[in-house]
């Protein structure tokens, strides 16, 4: 699913691919070459030939739904990523009269790239640099990293399963069995200053297991009987992932309703009480994971089960949260129940989507994402 409105009108041509993996391609219009552009790997700061002082902002969202902070530490989180499908625009050149049309250049290749396998384009620019008011708009995430402004365009789902990257390495590599090959990925981009952190990680997860004496048992590979068409199996979210991602829950909405379906042995709806929600509620189709849901939270919220997608969604839902519970269809019913709730009590509402595999329903429905990475995406919905 890529965002780029029209740029599928545009040709882009790939000119030259240096050392690094560096990529030069040319934008052209009915012929007329207007935009040059350099992506890769790296992640420097973005230098712009020819742009034009920058129009109004646009796509900007009311701060009760994404305030500036929680915009700001989203664009920390997308700068410090260095997934395999993450490119970093280098170097966008325009010709004479095209000063305006940066966005739609990026648009245009990130287009290209998505069908190699990218999933996000990074562009971090000077907060005073003109170009950095056109990166706005469907699709587009936008913060300030210190000086500068990192906007990140969204360019497809799932990030799971992208296309292998070329290269030798990945050549010998293909026979390998996909976690494998994500684990080498993984570790050949990690950075000796990341090791603490992540022995960090992994205490805080073996800690909170123990804490909640979570027991998996082996892997479910089908849903439970009775399940709706489409529907996944229960499948555990890392502890880090999902405070990673309630802590980009803007404060204002800790006092509201925290809804998860889906939700399992009730790992997520305890995180969301420790982190200051006193109202939480979750929907699990298996009867035996809703009593674990129900002994984790204790007291302080209810859980029902059944098809978490039948009862209307109650009105002071604030948060969302859901780990790729359905396919396609389910989310379209999901994006219909938010909207039922929305018409009858317009609010502000995020949606916590892990392990997306798209999000076109609830664009569909007047979220907008404000966040895209490989374990998560946030959706706000900015009203009343």
């Amino acid at each position: 699913m890529a965002h780029v409105g029209d740029a599928g009108a545009r040709d882009v041509r790939l000119l030259s691919t240096a050392r690094r993996g560096v990529q030069r391609f040319a934008v052209s219009h009915e012929g007329t070459v207007f935009a040059h552009v350099e992506v890769g790997r790296a992640r420097p700061t973005l230098r712009t030939v020819g742009v034009s002082p920058a129009a109004d902002r646009e796509g900007s969202l009311p701060a009760a739904a994404w305030p500036t902070a929680s915009a700001d530490r989203a664009a920390a989180a997308r700068w410090a990523d260095h997934h395999v499908a993450v490119l970093t625009v280098a170097r966008v050149d325009l010709a004479e009269g095209a000063g305006d049309r940066a966005r739609e250049a990026l648009e245009a290749v990130g287009l290209h790239l998505a069908e190699a396998g990218a999933r996000r384009l990074d562009v971090r620019v000077p907060a005073a640099d003109p170009v950095a008011g056109w990166l706005r708009g469907a699709g587009w995430m936008q913060g300030a990293v210190g000086a500068s402004m990192v906007a990140s365009h969204s360019l497809g789902y799932p990030w799971s399963h992208p296309k292998e990257p070329s290269g030798t390495a990945s050549r010998r590599s293909g026979r390998l069995p996909q976690p494998v090959r994500r684990l080498g990925r993984r570790l050949a981009t990690m950075r000796p200053a990341q090791v603490p952190e992540l022995a960090q990680i992994a205490a805080a997860e073996v800690g909170a297991a123990v804490r909640l004496r979570y027991a998996p048992g082996p892997p479910r590979v089908h849903p439970v009987d009775g399940a709706p068409p489409g529907t996944f199996p229960f499948a555990v979210t890392r502890y880090r992932t999902i405070r990673t991602a309630l802590d980009l829950v803007p404060p204002d909405l800790r006092s509201t309703r925290f809804v998860d379906i889906g939700c399992g042995d009730g790992r997520v709806l305890r995180e969301a009480i420790d982190r200051g929600w006193s109202s939480v509620h979750g929907r699990e189709l298996e009867a035996a994971l809703g009593d674990r849901a129900r002994a984790a939270i204790g007291g302080h919220g209810t859980v029902e089960v059944g098809d978490g997608l039948v009862a209307p969604l109650p009105d002071d839902t604030g948060v969302v949260y859901l780990n790729n519970p359905f396919q396609i269809d389910g989310l379209t019913r999901l994006a219909a129940l938010l909207a039922g709730s929305l018409a009858r009590r317009p609010r502000p509402l995020v949606v916590i989507y892990i392990n997306p595999r798209g999000v076109g329903p609830l664009a569909a429905e007047g979220f907008a994402l404000v966040q895209c990475t490989p374990a998560f995406s946030l959706l706000t919905f900015a009203s009343g």
